[in-house]
């Protein structure tokens, strides 16, 4: 084994613990991304509401083009939709309506801590909050800052830390964000 070789399957490895080897189907999905700061209504519900999500593309799949319509009014002109669809669409407006309500679970993904806390200071950081009893770190690829999952003892805890740190400025131009799974 040359050199080159082993340049080669140092690529690689850092290619597969980055889950971004195409052939690696062992890699973990990729976490959404948050919307920009100029998204529409819509961009930011299908990334804060996973049933919203998953209503649109169920009824993206049907074919219903009428009510993928009704949900892009409703998110950008509520009371002019409302008036509008009232008659025809009121299960569905009911429906968009209570998918659109932020769930906090247990469970929380996050994004923007600095990486020179380390997992130590984040895991220490999260445990102020309540009973933390699963936390996976990971830097991000300009090693500035971390990422990861949080699953708390308790709901409240949970909530806490969504309250709390969600948006939070941690420096170099960077936000925290907290959103359930």
């Amino acid at each position: 084994m040359n050199e080159m070789d082993i340049r080669l399957m140092l690529i690689e490895v850092r290619m597969r613990n980055a889950g971004k080897f195409s052939g690696d189907s062992a890699g973990a999905a990729p976490q959404k991304k948050a919307p920009g700061p100029d998204a529409s209504e819509f961009e930011k519900a299908m990334y804060q509401y996973p049933k919203f999500e998953a209503l649109y593309r169920d009824l993206t799949a049907k074919g219903d083009t009428n009510s993928v319509n009704v949900i892009t009014e409703l998110l950008n002109d509520p009371i002019g939709a409302k008036t509008r669809y009232a008659k025809e669409y009121s299960t569905l407006i009911t429906q968009i309506e209570k998918c659109m309500v932020k769930e906090v679970t247990k469970k929380l993904a996050f994004t923007g801590f600095p990486a020179n806390m380390g997992e130590a200071g984040v895991k220490m950081t999260l445990e102020a909050l309540g009973g933390v009893t699963d936390l996976t770190c990971e830097e991000s690829d300009d090693m500035l800052s971390m990422g990861g999952t949080v699953e708390f003892e308790e709901l409240e805890s949970a909530q806490k830390a969504i309250d709390q740190y969600d948006g939070m400025d941690m420096g170099l131009g960077t936000k925290l964000t907290m959103r359930s799974l």
